[in-house]
């Protein structure tokens, strides 16, 4: 064989390889979808305090939005019927520009359903990344909704004053954690956050209440129950689930959508409602 035929007989290799692969990655991709796809929402539900009223907080975080889909349809019937006194959302709503015209199609659902109840967020690192946090406060706004960036609101709910206060994401925003020191007088507080980091360290500054954060996705792929891999913000030994840390009670939502792959193992998507016991 001459070194001409040897050169192409190498690139017809090198090509059917490169199909090979393509073709691989091609079935990965459209198995993990499928699987993601089939991956069902689910409420996850905690009872904290002992008072006499029960406030019910609706968390929602990380839903990944970018195009719509029968998958983001559910999500929204599935809010409307856990009966929110307080709807929140912990960050990472929108995966990229065309996410907003989902999120705003999901807020026009829930609102139709939902007319006065309260809804309050916090930028994620995805929204403060892709410079998409004004633009998602604007449309919150449209429909009743507050982004809080480092601010509080105190509200009444069923005859209480509840304090709810938001910090800016901490990747790529400038939270200012000290803001719970100086928080009014109120029957409850509660402290929406992105990375369960900052909720832990306000819980270190002296909050007391009920601190909710996402970020995580519950590691979204584990292997033997654990994550090989967790972002920026998220503790080894704080990624999901219910936490007391001195004061306060910190509970990370696994969240509902996925980022560089679609695929969860192990951390299936959920919704978390808490029942907020407060009063004597």
């Amino acid at each position: 064989m001459s070194r001409e035929e040897a050169l192409r007989l190498n690139r017809r290799k090198l090509r059917r390889a490169l199909l090979a692969l393509a073709l691989l990655i091609a079935v990965v991709t459209a198995i993990m979808m499928v699987l993601n796809q089939a991956s069902d929402l689910t409420v996850t539900r905690y009872s904290i305090g002992k008072g006499n009223v029960v406030i019910r907080v609706t968390q929602l975080s990380d839903t990944h939005f970018t195009s719509w889909s029968e998958r983001v349809a559910r999500l929204a019937r599935l809010v409307v019927n856990t009966h929110p006194d307080v709807l929140v959302m912990t960050g990472d709503a929108v995966s990229n520009a065309e996410g907003l015209a989902t999120l705003r199609k999901f807020l026009a659902l829930v609102r139709e359903e939902l007319p006065n109840t309260p809804i309050y967020a916090v930028p994620g690192n995805w929204e403060r990344g892709l410079g998409l946090a004004g633009k998602e406060a604007r449309i919150l706004n449209e429909y009743g909704g507050t982004m809080l960036i480092n601010q509080y609101v105190t509200l009444r709910v069923k005859d209480v004053n509840v304090v709810v206060v938001g910090l800016d994401d901490m990747v790529y925003g400038r939270p200012n954690v000290s803001i719970v020191k100086s928080l009014p007088n109120a029957d409850a507080y509660i402290l929406l956050t992105h990375e369960p980091q900052l909720a832990l360290k306000a819980a270190k500054e002296g909050f007391k209440g009920l601190a909710l954060a996402g970020h995580c996705h519950g590691g979204q792929v584990k292997i033997l129950g654990h994550p090989p891999f967790l972002p920026q913000g998220c503790p080894r030994n704080m990624f999901e689930g219910i936490h007391r840390i001195n004061n306060a009670t910190v509970v990370i939502s696994r969240g509902v959508g996925t980022v560089i792959l679609p695929l969860r193992i192990g951390s299936e998507p959920e919704v978390v409602v808490i029942n907020l016991r407060v009063g004597g």
